[in-house]
C-alpha cells in the first residue's frame, strides 16, 4: 500500500523515540509514545517513516523538503516551535505553501483553537453554551469579576493541561490571586478566569472534513471530586491507578441525547474551520447540559490515548485510523494506489 512512499513525522528533538528505543518509548508515561506508535504502525503499513526534529526554526524542514528522496506525506506532531506553543502553525503554513500534503488541521484552525478564549467566543456566537469567563493579564482585574465562585484559572494560549491541577479551582479572591501568580510564573500569556461547571469531563474525537464523523465520547471518572484533568492526571499513570481515575466510554440517558450532542460537536468542528481530525472537550453539568471548553486541533494519537480508544469504540483499529487520517488530509496524497 505505501511501498516506497516516504512519510515525514515532525516532532521536537526531545521526543524522537529512536534515541531511546521504540520499545521503551511506548511505556505508558513516555512523552514520545505517540511518535513511537505512529512510526511502528506506518512501517507495518508499508510506508517509509522518517523523523524530522524541529526546535527553534524551520531550516531543517526547508532543507529536507527540497532534497531527495521525495516527501509524500507529513504527520504533524509538533506542539511548539522556538519554545512557544503559539508558533506551531508556522511549519504547517510552509508545507501548505509548498503544496505538500500533511495530516490534520491547517494554519487557521491551529491559530484559532490555540486561543481558547477566542474559540469559546466563536462557539458562543453559534448559540452553544460556554462557561462565563474573561481573559485577564493583571492580578488586580480579579476583583472586577462579577460571576460567582467557584472559578477556574488556566493559561489561554498554552497546551490544555499545562499549568493545570486541582488547585486551579478556587473559591475566594485570595485563592485566585495565588493561582494567578503561579500561572504567571509559567507564562506571560493571558489567563482565563471562568465559571467552574460542576459535573463531568467529556471529550469527543472527530475525523473528516465537510461531513465529519464523531466517535463515541470519552469521560474521565474521578472517584474523588477534588481532581481535574490536569498535568498530573494526564501524565502520571501511577496517580491515576492510585486514585482510581479512569477514562471510559460516556453513557447517555437516551440515543436522542447522544445524537444531539454529536450534532453540536459537528457544528463546532466545522464552525472553527477544523479539518482532518481533532478533539473537542466539554463539561457536562449535573443537569446534563453541555458546556464547550476548548478544541484541540492536534490531539494525542497514541494507541492508548482517548482519540484512538474512541475510534476503537467505533470499530476502527489503530492501523485503520492512521490510514483514515492520511486520507482526510486537505489534498489526499496519491499514496494509496495499489
Amino acid at each position: 500500500m505505501g511501498k516506497d512512499k516516504n512519510v515525514l513525522i515532525l516532532t521536537h528533538p526531545e521526543l524522537n523515540p529512536l534515541k531511546i528505543g521504540l520499545g521503551k518509548s511506548k511505556d505508558v508515561d513516555s512523552p514520545s509514545k505517540t511518535e513511537s506508535y505512529l512510526f511502528s504502525t506506518l512501517k507495518r503499513l508499508g510506508f517509509t517513516p522518517e523523523f524530522l526534529e524541529l526546535d527553534s526554526d524551520l531550516d531543517p524542514l526547508v532543507e529536507r523538503v527540497n532534497r531527495s528522496p521525495q516527501v509524500h506525506f507529513v504527520f504533524n506532531l509538533l506542539e511548539e516551535l522556538s519554545g512557544e506553543a503559539k508558533f506551531d502553525f508556522h511549519a504547517i503554513s510552509y508545507l501548505e505553501s509548498k503544496g505538500i500534503v500533511f495530516s490534520g488541521n491547517g494554519p487557521r484552525a491551529l491559530i484559532v483553537t490555540r486561543d481558547k478564549f477566542l474559540s469559546k467566543m466563536i462557539v458562543r456566537e453559534m448559540g452553544i453554551c460556554v462557561p462565563s469567563g474573561k481573559v485577564i493579564r493583571r492580578k488586580v482585574e480579579l476583583k472586577k469579576i462579577s460571576f460567582p465562585f467557584p472559578w477556574f484559572l488556566k493559561l489561554n494560549m498554552e497546551d490544555a493541561s499545562f499549568g493545570i491541577s486541582q488547585f486551579n479551582r478556587v473559591n475566594t479572591i485570595s485563592e485566585a490571586e495565588e493561582v494567578f501568580d503561579q500561572l504567571r510564573s509559567l507564562s506571560t500569556v493571558g489567563i482565563i478566569v471562568e465559571e467552574f461547571i460542576e459535573g463531568a469531563d467529556l471529550s469527543f474525537s472527530v475525523i473528516g472534513n465537510e461531513k465529519p464523523q464523531v466517535f463515541p465520547a470519552r469521560e474521565l471518572k474521578f472517584p474523588n471530586s477534588k481532581w481535574v484533568a490536569g498535568e498530573n492526571v494526564k501524565f502520571k499513570s501511577s496517580l491515576r491507578k492510585k486514585e482510581g481515575i479512569r477514562s471510559v466510554s460516556s453513557k447517555w440517558k437516551s440515543q436522542k441525547e447522544e445524537l444531539q450532542a454529536k450534532k453540536k460537536v459537528q457544528d463546532i468542528y466545522t464552525g472553527l474551520k477544523m479539518r482532518g481530525y481533532g478533539r473537542l472537550d466539554f463539561r457536562r453539568s449535573k443537569e446534563g447540559k453541555l458546556y464547550f471548553l476548548e478544541a484541540n486541533a492536534n490531539p494525542d494519537l497514541a494507541k492508548d490515548e482517548d482519540f484512538a480508544m474512541s475510534a476503537r469504540a467505533a470499530g476502527i483499529s489503530y492501523e485503520q485510523l492512521i490510514l483514515k487520517l492520511m486520507r482526510f488530509s486537505k489534498t489526499p496524497a496519491k499514496i494509496f494506489a495499489k
